[in-house]
């Protein structure tokens, strides 16, 4: 109840504060963002590793976590339930996603990242959302619209799929986004209490959808220049594979 409130408020207050149709002024606050972006992720490295823990009601336990994401599109990610135990490992590339659920000992696998992600989160996350939240970098967007919201001094920038973003336009850090879905309702992210770096990184990320809720808190997240493990990993040969459509 105390989330869905903070969303409404938060929305409320962005479209009710903002400017409407495209100002000049805030299209090219935008534009420096993106550029600068650019030469942050040009300059820094490519691979991102990250700890946290993941809570939801739809969860029978809390699950910590370790991911790497490298450029893109590839990642790899380890689950653990209570007491520092296991769960399960997944790998995706483009053309291959792979998760061995340790309990069970079964393999499930396919060409479909949706149908994998699925089968591990309360919620439908497409991919490359998930890629973007876990980098929390700044999709690159032909503005339509954009907005200013006084009261918390964020950039509200609005494109023609119905993707909403506000962003600190000094900083350039993610305050809040809204993805379009093919169910009624979007998923809404909201990323708070953000560490200083360049750019900044939040600790603590609220994902909303229509089949639940997810909070993600982040202990470390540092880029580096190259893998500092292999982004695959062995399958026992005796689990049972389930390929998922």
């Amino acid at each position: 109840m105390r989330s869905t409130a903070l969303c409404c408020f938060l929305l409320v207050t962005l479209w009710g504060a903002a400017r409407p149709g495209l100002n000049k002024d805030d299209r090219s606050s935008w534009q420096r963002l993106l550029e600068q972006r650019e030469r942050d992720s040009s300059a820094e490295a490519s691979v991102v590793q990250l700890r946290g823990s993941v809570r939801s009601s739809q969860l029978a336990f809390g699950v910590s976590f370790r991911a790497v994401v490298a450029g893109q599109d590839s990642l790899r990610l380890e689950l653990y339930g209570p007491l520092g135990m296991p769960v399960g490992m997944l790998y995706a590339r483009p053309e291959r996603f792979v998760f061995y659920d340790i309990w069970r000992n079964v393999v499930l696998e396919g060409r479909s990242p949706t149908a994998v992600l699925s089968q591990l989160l309360p919620l439908t996350l497409p991919y490359p959302l998930l890629l973007a939240l876990l980098r929390q970098e700044l999709p690159r967007l032909a503005a339509l619209q954009t907005g200013w919201d006084a009261q918390h001094r964020l950039l509200v920038v609005r494109d023609s799929s119905g993707v909403v973003l506000a962003v600190d336009p000094e900083s350039g850090a993610l305050h809040y986004a809204e993805l379009p879905t093919t169910d009624a309702a979007p998923v809404r992210v909201f990323l708070r209490e953000h560490r200083r770096a360049s750019p900044p990184v939040a600790q603590r990320i609220l994902v909303q959808s229509p089949q639940g809720d997810i909070s993600i808190e982040l202990q470390d997240f540092t880029r580096q220049p190259s893998l500092g493990m292999p982004l695959s990993f062995p399958l026992p040969e005796n689990a049972p594979r389930l390929v998922l459509e």
